[in-house]
Parts: C-alpha cells; structure tokens; sequence
C-alpha cells in the first residue's frame, strides 16, 4: 500500500533501522530545520515567528519543574494553564 511505500522510503533514507532509531534522529533533526526556517523567514520579512518567546518560555518550564515528579509537574501545568481555556465556551 501507499502508507508502507512511504514509511520504507522514510526508513531507508534516514539511515535508520528501528523505529525507535527513526525517533531519536527526527528528534534531534526537526528542530534544527524549524530553527533554520524561521530564521530564514524572520530575515526575510522581518516578522517575529516567536521563537524567543517559545525559548524563553520553555526555559521558565524546566526551571520551575526541576525535581518534580510526573505528578507534580501535571499539577503544576493544570494551575497555570487554568482559566486560559474554557473547555465549555460555545464557539
């Protein structure tokens, strides 16, 4: 089928011979390329992506989370991001 044509072609061009291998490359891969175009992009037209913002918040992320457990971090998440979604607004 298609999917399995494209998923050889994705294997067999990165080099990689597990999924997991697939995972770890892409991992390291992807965020070079999306640091490369939207430099490319903010040189060109001088529009913020922003990527500072996303560095600095993810920054502030990991610091305040340091030491946390998988629970605690959750919990941290749940209070900072309450009051900014409203699950039950009608659009």
């Amino acid at each position: 089928s298609g999917t399995s044509l494209l998923l050889s072609s994705i294997f067999y061009l990165s080099d990689c011979h597990s999924v997991d291998e697939l995972i770890h490359t892409w991992r390291n891969w992807a965020p070079k390329k999306l640091h490369a175009f939207e430099t490319s992009v903010e040189n060109c037209t001088g529009i913020s992506l922003g990527r500072e913002e996303r560095s600095m918040a993810r920054r502030e992320y990991e610091r305040e989370t340091r030491g946390m457990t998988e629970e605690e971090e959750l919990e941290y998440v749940r209070r900072k991001v309450e009051g900014e979604i409203d699950w039950d607004a009608d659009e």
